[in-house]
Parts: C-alpha cells; sequence; structure tokens
C-alpha cells in the first residue's frame, strides 16, 4: 500500500537545498535553480507514472544535482528497479531507510519497494583475476566498481553478461541466468598482456620504467612556437627601427510528486 500510495509522489523536504546568498544576482540565480528542479521533479513523476523510466530517470538524476532529499531518491529508485538496475535501485533504497529525515510512509515505501526486488531477483557475485591496469568491468552495461567485486549485487531474475573492458576494448565476457532468490557466482580469468608481463619483469629485477619519448626537434610545437614568436618580434622591432628612423616623426597613437515540493 505504501508503494502504491507514492506511485503519485509525495512531498520534498528541503533541507538539502542550495543556500541562497544575501547578494541579490546569486539569490535568484538561485531561485531559477529550484524553481527548474521543481518543474523537473512533477515531470519525472508523471513519465514514471506513464512508464516512461528511463526518461525520468534522467530527470531525476539532474534534481538530485539541485535538491537531494529522500523522496527524490525514492522516486529515483522507483525508476530504476523498473528498469532492471536494481543494484543502483539497492543503494538509493538504504539511503532513503537511513536518513533520519525520511517520513515513516516514504521508509514503508522503501522497503516494499525492497520486497518487491526480492521477489522478482536474485544476485550475482563477480570475481576476477588477471586483470591488466586500466581494465574495468560492466555488469549489464553499468560499470561495476572495484569494490563490489566477490560482493553479492542485486539483479533482476533472468540472463546477465559480466564484460571486462580495457581502452574500449573487450577482454573477456561472461553470461549467466538468475532465478528468484538465487545467488550464481561469475568467475572471470584474463590472461597478462605482454606489455604487462614485461612491465612486472622489470620492476621485480629493480629496473626504473623508462621515461617517455620526448617528441622530435621538429615536432616539439611548444619550442617552435617561442621560436616563431621571437622571429617574429625581432622582424617587427626591424621594420619600425626602419620606418621611424631619427629624421621621421613618430606615428601617433590611435584612439518534486506532483504535489508540491517544499524547499
Amino acid at each position: 500500500m505504501a508503494l502504491a500510495a507514492l506511485a503519485c509522489g509525495g512531498t520534498v523536504a528541503a533541507q538539502d537545498a542550495p543556500k541562497t546568498s544575501e547578494r541579490g544576482a546569486e539569490t535568484a540565480a538561485t531561485s531559477r535553480q529550484l524553481a527548474r528542479a521543481q518543474a523537473e521533479y512533477e515531470e519525472a513523476v508523471k513519465l514514471s507514472n506513464a512508464g516512461r523510466w528511463r526518461e525520468a530517470i534522467v530527470k531525476l538524476r539532474d534534481v538530485i544535482v539541485v535538491t537531494d532529499t529522500p523522496e527524490v531518491r525514492f522516486q529515483l529508485a522507483r525508476a530504476l528497479v523498473a528498469t532492471g538496475d536494481y543494484d543502483a535501485a539497492d543503494e538509493l533504497v538504504d539511503w532513503v531507510v537511513q536518513d533520519p529525515r525520511s517520513p515513516d510512509r516514504l521508509t514503508e515505501a522503501s522497503d516494499a519497494l525492497r520486497a518487491q526486488m526480492d521477489a522478482t531477483g536474485g544476485k550475482v557475485v563477480v570475481s576476477l583475476s588477471g586483470a591488466p591496469r586500466g581494465a574495468y568491468i560492466l555488469l549489464d552495461g553499468h560499470e561495476l566498481a572495484p569494490d563490489r567485486l566477490r560482493e553479492p549485487v542485486r539483479v533482476r531474475a533472468g540472463a546477465h553478461a559480466v564484460v571486462v573492458m580495457r581502452g574500449g576494448a573487450e577482454l573477456a565476457r561472461k553470461e549467466a541466468s538468475v532465478a528468484v532468490g538465487q545467488t550464481v557466482p561469475i568467475e572471470l580469468t584474463i590472461a597478462p598482456l605482454p606489455a604487462d608481463v614485461a612491465r612486472a619483469s622489470r620492476a621485480g629485477a629493480g629496473e626504473e620504467e623508462e621515461p617517455a619519448e620526448r617528441p622530435p626537434l621538429r615536432k616539439d610545437w611548444r619550442l617552435w612556437a617561442g621560436v616563431g614568436a621571437s622571429v617574429a618580434a625581432i622582424a617587427l622591432t626591424v621594420v619600425l627601427v626602419k620606418t621611424v628612423g631619427p629624421s621621421q616623426e613618430k606615428p601617433a597613437g590611435g584612439n518534486i510528486p506532483p504535489g508540491t515540493l517544499v524547499w
């Protein structure tokens, strides 16, 4: 019931709203930001109620930049659950439940949203070994933070893909199917790249990294920019000396729920 009641929005508190300056110009700018956030929040709730979840997510993330409140976070979590991003939604729900500013109705709605994720999802535990420097992990297209490795991560029941990337290149991929209430381990192992092996070997032998190669003299734009400026200055001086001689006169100089947001 709590979740259904908040499906149409609620009242957003303004404890985290930006502080207005005593100077008039800054106060006016802040007021415009708050007015825009109010309008975007109301539009986001309408989009959510119409099932246009991804559009709502974009607007709610913009609103959070201006006023980060429990109500806005809850509405964002609700939209993320609808799009299957249970991991991000779970973090937002935790934040709302633990925030002392959250009213009881919002805490109850957050608990109901978490129960919905329990009833429709499971978890994956991703582990990775042999990853080269600069590699990162994507879980269903969303980057998975390194500190989330080897920890249960909420996902919606169904097929999921874990991809290891580096510099836009795919290094490894593994797919798994998760049933409701199931926790599935996903392990990936990557063979070290030759360059990384050579670097580790040099480090083990106590060799220092080779300094980056300097560009050839003809390619160092900074040097030639300075040389060009010097040549131009010298040429200008010669012209002036020749033009303005001792016997000539010098030239003369020129003249938040569809209701009301409370900020």
